[in-house]
């Protein structure tokens, strides 16, 4: 059976974190033609910094993408994101999460290359993040920065608990 091809797969990501616990949470919202997918969590492996945790989120929705039943063909992915400076770090560090994500990018190419040959571009956006705009990139950013806050603070819950339980 052929993929589908489709011309564009939209990836909204942002994550949250919390300096004293060093915790985060993430949120992203995938949306095509063929689906939308909107998950949020708390990270399993704690970020040292805001800007990991943003690519760790891109990780998380990149990987989310690839595990769709049926993933089709396209032309180009676009992932907005609100922290700017955390594009410039994929694929830069010979180790890490910047390494992470441009090797499960280059997964996504590979997978979503239209009849083998005709790899998708990735566009890179930055969204001004907390803004009253009404526009679609800053509803989902808004709907974004909410969820990871939400988890962010669930994931600081969970380890006062147990650091509680410790002393």
């Amino acid at each position: 059976m052929e993929k589908k091809l489709i011309n564009c797969i939209t990836i909204n990501t942002d994550a949250s974190f919390n300096y004293k616990w060093k915790a985060g949470g993430y949120a992203f919202y995938i949306i095509c033609d063929l689906f939308k997918i909107q998950k949020g969590g708390m990270f399993k492996v704690r970020p040292s910094n805001p800007m990991e945790a943003e690519m760790m989120c891109m990780a998380n929705a990149l990987t989310t993408l690839l595990h769709q039943k049926e993933l089709p063909s396209v032309k180009l992915i676009v992932i907005n994101s609100d922290c700017l400076f955390s594009f410039d770090k994929i694929g830069l560090k010979k180790d890490g999460v910047g390494k992470t994500v441009a090797q499960i990018l280059k997964k996504v190419r590979k997978e979503m290359a239209w009849k083998g040959v005709v790899m998708p571009e990735f566009d890179f956006r930055h969204v001004k993040a907390h803004t009253k705009n009404k526009d679609a990139r800053s509803m989902v950013n808004g709907w974004c920065d909410k969820e990871a806050k939400k988890w962010m603070r669930k994931a600081c819950e969970k380890i006062e608990t147990e650091m509680q339980k410790i002393n």
